[in-house]
């Protein structure tokens, strides 16, 4: 009896925020930060990022299933405030930054 391991499989979140923040959204927005912060260092969330005008929201997560990557999503301090479009991705590329180069010369 074989056991198959299943893969990750990388999605990207594209996530719709409220037109109106209201005070309970805002209150919630540092717990937001620390959550997704925390699901970075364990390389659950690979990246995060707001649009200028504070429209939108787009993550790129890994995880099993899209219901998984969705019960990710549905953790979110502020989960009930937004609208939520999943796409599975094929792959995902990223510029590596790195640090100057220091001469001991």
């Amino acid at each position: 009896q074989s056991v198959r391991i299943q893969q990750m499989i990388q999605f990207m979140v594209d996530i719709t925020l409220p037109t109106h923040f209201d005070e309970e959204f805002v209150s919630r927005i540092p717990s937001q930060r620390a959550h997704v912060n925390d699901l970075m260092e364990r390389g659950t969330v690979m990246g995060y990022n707001l649009a200028l005008d504070r429209s939108r929201l787009w993550l790129t997560l890994v995880a099993r299933t899209e219901q998984e990557a969705m019960d990710i999503v549905s953790t979110f301090p502020i989960f009930k405030y937004f609208q939520v479009r999943m796409y599975a991705l094929a792959f995902h590329n990223m510029a590596t930054m790195s640090l100057t180069k220091v001469s001991l010369n």
